[in-house]
């Protein structure tokens, strides 16, 4: 049905659309969607839960592989997560880039999405733990890289954030996790494959909160501007708020204060600020955000938590009073050293 289309064209995402819709209805799934090989698991417990699946290390013939099982409490349920994994299979099949995780299949007894194996673990981890010399704002250009190839598919991610964004063996991001992605049949409709009862409130956008609407590319841009901030501190946005209070920050446009960080330049702090604006049409394309990070100017090296000293952070903290202080009039003053 989609052999010989353009996957960036209108009729392919027609196509998809259809077939997401009638794959979900019959509950099947074309043969080529299905695991082929030999599945196994490596270890009898799960590695992970997320709020829906359970996921485990596994192997597929002599592949490494991540298998995410889906979890049905009831057996009235088991339709609708069969469904809920019918729709993301039809998305993730045909998503093919180097800042997305390769699809590998499903299996329906037990229900089951098998992605390939990302050994770098979640955004957060990898930044708090400093386990490479890396360039921050280079990982975030791969995310938005990401981001902007569902986008000129058509596709809405819809529930982006660091747990969602694993790290590979050569330090590139890849994007995971479709269970709430949409496909757009045109710029007016829009085929959502599971709500948005899992999206995380910390990087939802207002609209979204307030139920004004459904998951856009402008809500994943809103989300994008608060991966910026878990990059940077290694924290979810509103670390310090339970999930009810910063779902009532976000409501109110109080955003998460500028990080220290010497990495995050004024080009990206404002630029994430644009992220978060309270009207979705006020905030940048996707395309706008990667133009963006890819200036050379905008790029800074990215210092390792494990290598700053204290020497750098009071150094990079007495900087940002300075300048805060400028802008009052105000002026910074040393402390006398002892006589």
């Amino acid at each position: 049905m989609l052999d010989g289309l353009d996957p960036a064209g209108q009729p392919f995402r027609k196509c998809l659309h259809i077939l997401q819709k009638l794959c979900a209805s019959k509950m099947m799934l074309p043969s080529s969607y299905e695991v082929s090989g030999k599945l196994s698991f490596n270890s009898t417990d799960a590695i992970a839960y997320g709020g829906f699946c359970d996921v485990y290390d596994g192997s597929l013939d002599l592949e490494r592989v991540c298998v995410k099982r889906l979890r049905v409490s009831a057996a009235g349920d088991r339709a609708l997560t069969k469904r809920s994994l019918c729709k993301e299979a039809v998305v993730w099949k045909h998503l093919d880039h180097p800042n997305i995780v390769p699809f590998k299949g499903v299996t329906f007894d037990p229900l089951q999405l098998v992605s390939k194996w990302i050994p770098g673990g979640e955004l957060k981890e990898y930044v708090v733990r400093g386990s490479s010399q890396a360039n921050l704002i280079s990982l975030l250009l791969g995310v938005a890289k990401g981001l902007g190839y569902l986008h000129s598919r058509n596709v809405i991610h819809g529930d982006l954030k660091g747990a969602n964004i694993l790290i590979d063996a050569n330090d590139n991001p890849r994007i995971v996790d479709f269970g709430l992605a949409t496909v757009a049949r045109d710029s007016d409709s829009l085929a959502s494959t599971s709500g948005q009862m899992g999206t995380t409130a910390r990087f939802t956008a207002p609209e979204i909160l307030k139920g004004l609407g459904r998951p856009s590319k402008a809500s994943d841009v809103f989300a994008f501007g608060m991966v910026v901030i878990e990059a940077f501190t290694g924290r979810v946005p509103f670390s310090g708020c339970i999930g009810f209070k910063a779902m009532t920050n976000i409501l109110a446009g109080i955003h998460p204060e500028r990080p220290i960080h010497p990495g995050l330049t004024d080009q990206l702090w404002t630029l994430t600020q644009q992220c978060w604006e309270e009207e979705p049409y006020d905030r940048p394309s996707i395309d706008s955000v990667i133009e963006q990070l890819s200036v050379p100017s905008s790029i800074s090296r990215w210092v390792s938590y494990s290598s700053m000293t204290t020497e750098m952070l009071a150094r990079y903290s007495t900087r940002l009073v300075r300048n805060q202080l400028s802008r009052t009039g105000l002026k910074f003053r040393k402390r006398a050293s002892p006589r």
